[in-house]
């Protein structure tokens, strides 16, 4: 998953995460982790979250 520079950092897409890799004070995804399941990106209200790419902190 990739994290977009448009993300406010809401959190919604951490209250979701079956996998729990999110952390809320930074939203970071760590891709070595994801399992790509999209939950994060459906969630999110400003559609910041896109399946590919390299790990990325907001």
């Amino acid at each position: 998953m990739r994290l977009l520079d448009k993300c406010r950092c809401c959190g919604a897409c951490v209250n979701v995460c079956p996998y729990d890799i999110l952390e809320l004070e930074k939203i970071v995804i760590i891709n070595g982790e994801c399992k790509e399941c999209g939950t994060c990106s459906i969630v999110c209200p400003v559609n910041a979250i896109q399946r590919g790419g390299a790990d990325h902190k907001i």
